[in-house]
Parts: structure tokens; C-alpha cells; sequence
């Protein structure tokens, strides 16, 4: 019953991938191929971490990934990390939070051109 999918991307790289968001990458990336298979569409939306996943080589693995699903994936949105959950988890955790600074607009013109050189549909939120 679901004619449209949000998907989120964070790595593209298994082991960082696991090392950070605490679970391997694999199935994510097996879902996707296999709704786009099954003509689904999707949105793939990306969330930009400094010192994560920002960096070129992951960027255009991630813009591969994409572009082979051919036609399913209509847009990607890359969203640009910001910390204003920082206060709040401080409040509530006696955990460390690792902070990372926001990237700036230029470094998201960047990325987002880096992906359209993919033919991709990009749009930054």
C-alpha cells in the first residue's frame, strides 16, 4: 500500500557504517536495491555528518549507489547535521555527546554538486 519511500543513507562503507551507527549497512543497502527491483519509489535522504560521512569518496559511492537504482530513487536529500539536540541530550544523559560542527553552506553546495554529476535530483534541507 505504500507507493513512496523516505530512505535514509548514512554510510556506504561497512565498517564505518557499524562502527558509528551500531549496526552493519548491508541489509540497508539489500532493501533498497530490492525495493527499487520491485519498482518502488523512494526518497533517499541523506544525513551530512562531519568527520563521518561528508567526505568525497563516501559521497560519490553513496551517488553510485543511488544512480544504479535507476528511476526509483527520485530525489535525495542531503541534510545538513546541526546540534541543536546537544542541550537537550546533556539534560537528560550523563553520557559524553561527541559535537561536531554543522557544515557549511558551501561544503553542502559541494556535495550536492557532486551528486548531480550523477544525474541524481538533489535537494539540500
Amino acid at each position: 500500500y505504500t507507493d513512496l519511500y523516505l530512505y535514509d543513507l548514512k554510510h556506504m562503507d561497512p565498517e564505518k557504517h557499524k562502527l558509528i551507527v551500531g549496526v552493519p549497512n548491508e541489509p540497508i543497502l539489500e532493501n533498497a536495491k530490492r525495493l527499487a527491483e520491485n519498482g518502488k519509489k523512494m526518497q533517499v535522504r541523506i544525513p551530512v555528518i562531519p568527520m563521518f560521512n561528508n567526505d568525497e569518496e563516501n559521497i560519490r559511492k553513496t551517488a553510485e549507489f543511488c544512480r544504479a537504482m535507476g528511476d526509483a530513487v527520485t530525489v535525495v536529500q542531503l541534510l545538513p547535521y546541526h546540534n541543536l539536540g546537544v542541550t537537550k541530550y546533556l539534560r537528560i544523559s550523563d553520557e559524553p555527546v561527541a559535537e561536531a560542527t554543522p557544515p557549511s553552506d558551501a561544503q553542502m553546495l559541494r556535495l550536492k554538486a557532486i551528486m548531480e554529476e550523477y544525474g541524481l535530483p538533489v535537494t539540500i534541507h
